[in-house]
C-alpha cells in the first residue's frame, strides 16, 4: 500500500503540472495561474521533504538490519570500556623467589623456570562452531616411557644413610617440565588419563624428602600422569600426629583445587618404589589402592601386621566416606591400623594391592625421632576405633595453616595444632 501511494505521488508531481503548462487547452478556464504556481511550489517542497525524510529513515533501517546480520560489527560499536579484574592470587601463597629452594642458597635462575600462564582476558578469539568435535588424544593406558626396575635397587648404601641425595636445585634441573609448586601438567603430545595429588606427611626428614622427590617426579612423568606434589609439615613442637597432617593436607587441597585431582596418594617420606611400572592410579568405586604391600625390610612379603601403611591411594569421596584418618594417635603407630578398619568395616570397601614381582618398595634408614616416639596408648585406642570413627577425623580436625610456600619441586604446606590440641605431648 505504501509503495502504491508513493507511485501516485510521483505521477501527480511529475506529470500533472507539466501537462497544464505545456497544453494550455487543458487548463480550467477559471484557473488563476499565479495562485496555481504557488500551489505547485508548495506541493513540490512537500514532495521534497517527504523523500528526504524517507531516505533518512531508510538509511537507519538498513543500518539496523546490517548490524543484526553482522554481530561482529555490532559488537565493535557497542563495546564499552569496562574494568577487567586481574587474575586473582591466593594471598596465602608465598612463592619462594628469594632463594628458590628450601634451606638452600641457589644460583639457579628461578624466574627462568617459571611458566607464565596466558591471561584469560588476552584471548579474544571466538571459537567457530564446527559440526564435529575433535576427539581427545588421551595418553595410552600403558605408558611407552616405562623402563621397569629403577637403579635405586642396586645402590643399597643410599638407604643406609651413607650417601647424600641430590640437592633441590639438581632435582629441579633434572625435571625441567615440572612447574613451580611441584606441578606437572602432563606430556605435550597427549592428554593424561589421571590427575593425582601426592601428599607427603613430613617433619625433620629433609634428606629423605630429597630422595623421595628425586624418584617420585621421575616415576610419575614416565607414567604420563598429571600431578602435583604436596609436602605437609607439622610446624610445631607437639608430638607428631600423622593422621592430623594427612587430614589437614587433604582439606586444604580439596578447598583450593576442588575436583582437579581424581586421586589422592598419601605417601610416607621414607618409602620409595623400586619400579616405574608400579602405577599411581585410583581404582574408584568400592576399591582403594595400597601400593606398598611388599617392602624390603619384610623381605617383600605381605605379612607381619602390615595393613595400609606406606603408600595409600583414595578418591575424595572414598576418604570422606570413612571420615578421613583418625586424629587421636600422637606418636608412632596405630593410625594405619585404625584407617584399615574404617576402610574395610565402616565403608565396606575392598583394598586393591597390585600383583607382580616388580611391585616392591624400599624404606629409608633413619634415627629414632624424639618427637615421634612409639605411642603407648595405640593399642587401647585401636580397641575403641569404632566408637570414635564417626567423630574422630575430618569432621573434628583442629589445625590451622599459617603459610603455604611454592618451591620448584613441591608445594609446602605448614600446619599447626590449635592450642587445645597442641598442649598434648607424649
Amino acid at each position: 500500500m505504501f509503495r502504491l501511494l508513493q507511485m501516485l505521488l510521483i505521477a501527480t508531481s511529475a506529470f500533472l503540472p507539466s501537462a497544464f503548462l505545456l497544453f494550455p487547452e487543458l487548463q480550467p478556464k477559471d484557473l488563476n495561474m499565479s495562485k496555481f504556481k504557488r500551489v505547485l511550489v508548495v506541493f513540490a517542497i512537500a514532495i521534497l521533504m517527504f523523500y528526504t525524510i524517507q531516505s533518512f529513515v531508510g538509511i537507519k533501517v538498513y543500518y539496523k538490519k546490517s548490524l543484526s546480520m553482522c554481530p561482529e560489527v555490532q559488537s565493535a560499536f557497542t563495546l564499552t570500556n569496562t574494568e577487567r579484574p586481574d587474575n586473582a592470587q591466593d594471598l596465602n601463597i608465598r612463592k619462594a623467589i628469594s632463594t628458590g629452594f628450601p634451606n638452600t642458597t641457589s644460583n639457579l635462575s628461578v624466574g627462568s623456570r617459571l611458566t607464565t600462564a596466558k591471561r584469560s582476558d588476552e584471548d579474544t578469539t571466538t571459537a567457530k562452531p564446527t559440526s564435529t568435535t575433535k576427539a581427545i588424544n588421551y595418553c595410552p593406558e600403558s605408558s611407552p616411557l616405562l623402563h621397569g626396575n629403577l637403579i635405586i635397587s642396586k645402590h643399597k648404601s643410599i638407604f643406609e644413610g651413607n650417601l647424600d641425595p641430590l640437592s633441590y636445585e639438581e632435582i629441579s634441573e633434572n625435571n625441567p617440565n615440572v612447574q613451580f609448586g611441584g606441578y606437572y601438567p602432563g606430556p605435550a603430545n597427549c592428554t593424561p588419563r589421571n590427575s593425582i595429588a601426592v601428599i607427603i606427611p613430613y617433619r625433620d626428614r629433609e634428606v629423605h624428602l630429597r630422595y623421595l622427590l628425586t624418584y617420585i617426579h621421575l616415576i610419575l612423568q614416565r607414567q604420563q600422569t598429571k600431578y602435583r606434589v604436596f609436602v605437609v609439615e607439622q610446624d610445631d613442637n607437639s608430638t607428631f600426629n600423622k593422621g592430623q597432617i594427612m587430614n589437614s593436607g587433604f582439606r586444604y587441597i580439596k578447598g583450593k583445587y576442588g575436583k582437579e585431582f581424581d586421586c589422592y596418594f598419601f605417601h610416607d617420606v621414607d618409602t620409595i618404589g623400586e619400579d616405574d611400572r608400579i602405577i599411581y592410579r585410583c581404582k574408584g568405586g568400592r576399591e582403594v589402592v595400597h601400593l606398598s604391600h611388599k617392602i624390603e625390610r619384610l623381605r617383600y612379603r605381605f605379612c607381619c601386621g602390615l595393613t595400609i601403611g606406606g603408600v595409600l591411594g583414595l578418591t575424595s569421596s572414598q576418604l570422606e566416606a570413612v571420615n578421613g584418618f583418625p586424629n587421636a594417635y600422637y606418636g608412632w603407630g596405630g593410625e594405619d591400623d585404625d584407617m584399615s578398619k574404617r576402610i574395610l568395616e565402616i565403608a565396606k570397601f575392598t583394598i586393591y594391592r597390585p600383583p607382580g614381582n616388580y611391585v616392591r618398595f624400599r624404606t629409608l634408614f633413619h634415627e629414632i625421632d624424639g618427637q615421634n616416639p612409639k605411642n603407648p596408648e595405640r593399642f587401647k585406642l585401636l580397641k575403641e576405633w569404632k566408637n570414635r570413627a564417626g567423630t574422630d577425623g575430618l569432621n573434628s580436625l583442629q589445625t590451622i595453616i599459617p603459610r603455604v610456600v611454592e618451591f620448584p619441586t613441591h608445594m609446602h604446606i605448614y600446619i599447626k595444632s590449635k592450642p587445645a590440641a597442641s598442649s598434648r605431648n607424649m
